[in-house]
């Protein structure tokens, strides 16, 4: 398998360092002189009494503090080591004796040291204080070489800078804790490998402060190792790589602070497990973050805002990643999820730009704005609050269940021009329970789905059950759509203000297979209107002037179309009235499903559907001006409806297809004659 460049590629060299520092901590350092402290609990440590031989340890010493007796031994540090270097300091306490504590608390105090060792030996408890003056260590390893060992730095002000590596929680069996509060700062320099939990456990809490990673961080690095960083207050940074979880076990908690890290891989490395936890008013800003790069990794928030500019959810098929949204702000600008990853949100907001989906995205709560949605995985959105928003989507599959909403953003909002973008869906599934089902607005947009899996009957029945245009049988009456119904496809351009409430636009579905190519306009609930006669080599124009190949074989195209535009032209006029007419399914009283002109969905064609169609607004007789949603001309009068006085006329055959020619004229009145249920014209008042 091709390794990317965020997945992790160097195993063998990190393995090689890894072993490398355990043989320095291991084998020790050169043969020096040995200072042992002697003096009293309490005792300072610039008294040369206080030391075995009698003098207080320069650099060449090797120092021991060790506990006196079975109580607390207390040594204050107020010496300052300004151009000279401790070779090793090991605080530690030998059983029987109890803990050992080393407080620096003295401003003018600098304690330098090449390697400095809290707790070393089997059982021990030792503790290192530090509320101000300088700490300079090579290494620093809290919990040593020792199963058992325990060691704690408590650090609440000064400055501590380590120049080559720091371990929390040395081996295994051995347990460190680092407390960084207050004015505390502690800087690692570029070189620095700071490990929580190298082999053993250990512990970095954060409460306050500033820590400045140069190098990298580890929490849970070795096989075994088991670390953890609780963050809550403060500042963290930084500049190389953090890896929770890099081969042990490792879980990072932040309810608090700001946290800047260039790369962030949770479970690093085979067979490592990472967790990152951020709650509170925590802000993580980073460049790439990797969830399950060879391991399991885990990513939940419940709380405060990631700034994320890669993320990366799953890498192999071996590796198991989820990130989850429960409350707070995500920003991603490109995120990956893998065939093995999973983007779950119950709650919270995300902002996204780059969104690419060869997983699973589960979105039961909480908006998604997410500017391109694309790849082969699955997204399924339902639930009470669920409301996904894109701008582009081409996704295998996705599923809308109760209540969830998706919306492809209108591009220019209340124009009601459909525009050349469109949308691709594998397969769609949208519940349709009557109030609570799903909801898909396709806003002003052409969304074409794949007729092998979501076929055209079933995206009838999507739009059929859509509720954009209950009560909206008669325009003219100011009946406004019912956009609170549920269960289907949809159009927010459907409604139009200047009409009192009603619409001119419908949702239209084309069916791109060759034996049965049809063009729907939802007038009420259901569409209708032939495209060029089954052809589907031609040419459809839409609102606005857009236009668009007929779909091709195999593909379901759903779109916003102009109410009563039977030809797809963009217009309504004359040339729409004869293919209302003519099309032959005019006052037939067999139910056909999608008949032709068939405007309130009673199955019949009838002259209740001729005064939907009049009496829409968008009616243009003669006209070849396009209308666009808000703009209703006014100097052009509907064509009346006068069918209660025409039970006297006399009886004439019903106006063919072809017979358009008076019609485009515009001096013409449609009559419904019930006797023989035709339709005739009137001509200056005389009847043909």
């Amino acid at each position: 398998m091709k390794r990317t460049s965020w997945q992790f590629a160097s195993r063998r060299i990190r393995t090689l360092r890894y072993v490398s520092a355990l043989s320095f901590f291991c084998t020790g350092i050169s043969q020096a002189a040995t200072s042992t402290y002697v003096g009293p609990n309490g005792g300072f440590w610039n008294n040369p009494a206080n030391w075995n031989p009698v003098a207080v340890p320069t650099d060449a010493n090797l120092v021991y503090v060790n506990a006196l007796s079975t109580n607390l031994t207390t040594i204050h540090f107020n010496h300052n080591y300004t151009n000279i270097d401790i070779e090793r300091l090991t605080l530690d306490s030998i059983s029987p004796n109890g803990p050992i504590l080393l407080s620096q608390t003295s401003s003018a105090s600098a304690l330098r040291t090449g390697l400095f060792t809290v707790g070393d030996s089997p059982g021990s408890s030792a503790r290192y204080i530090q509320t101000t003056g300088i700490n300079s260590t090579g290494s620093l390893r809290v919990g040593g070489f020792s199963s058992g060992a325990s060691g704690v730095y408590d650090f609440s002000g000064g400055d501590c800078t380590l120049r080559d590596l720091m371990a929390i929680g040395t081996v295994a069996g051995s347990s460190g804790t680092l407390n960084l509060s207050g004015s505390a700062q502690l800087t690692s320099l570029g070189q620095v490998e700071e490990r929580v939990g190298d082999s053993g456990a250990g512990v970095f809490n954060q409460s306050g402060g500033t820590h400045s990673v140069l190098g990298s961080l580890y929490v849970g690095t070795g096989p075994g190792g088991v670390g953890v960083y609780n963050f809550n207050a403060g500042s963290l940074s930084v500049s190389k790589k953090v890896s929770v979880g890099l081969f042990g076990t490792g879980s990072f908690n932040q309810s608090g602070g700001i946290n800047s890290m260039n790369q962030l891989f949770i479970g690093d490395a085979a067979p490592s497990n990472g967790t990152f936890n951020l709650s509170g008013n925590g802000i993580l800003t980073a460049a790439q973050v990797g969830v399950a790069v060879n391991g399991s990794g885990a990513f939940t928030q419940s709380g405060g805002t990631a700034l994320i500019s890669n993320l990366f959810i799953g890498s192999t098929s071996a590796s198991v990643g989820s990130v989850s949204l429960l409350a707070g702000s995500l920003t991603s600008q490109t995120t990956i999820i893998n065939a093995s990853g999973v983007y779950s949100q119950s709650g919270g907001t995300l902002i996204a730009s780059t969104w690419v989906n060869h997983g699973t995205m589960n979105h039961t709560g909480g908006a998604a704005t997410i500017q391109s949605l694309s790849g082969t995985g699955a997204v399924t959105v339902g639930g009470i609050g669920a409301q996904l928003n894109v701008n582009s989507l081409a996704q295998n599959g996705v599923t809308i269940n109760n209540f969830g909403n998706v919306t492809i953003t209108p591009t220019a909002t209340n124009t009601g021009t459909a525009v050349s973008l469109s949308h691709f869906v594998k397969t769609l599934s949208i519940s349709t329970g009557t109030s609570t089902g799903g909801l898909l607005d396709i806003g002003n947009h052409f969304l074409y789905l794949d007729r092998n899996n979501t076929s055209g009957s079933v995206v009838q029945q999507y739009v059929n059950n859509a509720g954009n245009l209950n009560g909206a049988a008669n325009p003219n009456a100011g009946i406004a759509p019912d956009f609170s119904a549920r269960g289907g496809i949809t159009s927010s351009i459907a409604r139009d203000s200047a009409l009192n409430g009603s619409f001119k636009y419908g949702v239209g579905v084309l069916d791109g297979n060759v034996l049965d190519n049809q063009l729907g306009f939802v007038t009420s609930q259901t569409p209708s209107g032939p495209l060029n006669n089954g052809n589907a080599s031609n040419s459809v124009n839409f609102p606005g002037g857009s236009s668009f190949a007929a779909v091709p074989t195999n593909r379901v195209l759903v779109a916003p179309m102009l109410y009563g535009d039977f030809n797809g032209d963009g217009t309504v006029n004359d040339t729409d009235i004869s293919i209302f007419i003519g099309f032959g399914r005019y006052g037939s009283a067999t139910s056909l499903g999608w008949v032709v002109g068939d405007m309130n969905a009673d199955g019949i064609v009838d002259d209740s559907d001729i005064t939907i169609f009049i009496g829409s607004g968008n009616y243009n007789p003669g006209s070849k001006r396009k209308l666009a949603v808000n703009a209703r001309a006014s100097s052009v009068s509907p064509i009346p409806m006068m069918q209660s006085s025409m039970s006297s006329v006399s009886k004439t055959a019903a106006i063919a297809a072809s017979d358009v020619t008076a019609i485009s004229s515009g001096k013409v009145t449609f009559l419904y004659d019930p006797t023989t249920g035709g339709v005739r014209l009137l001509y200056n008042g005389d009847t043909r």
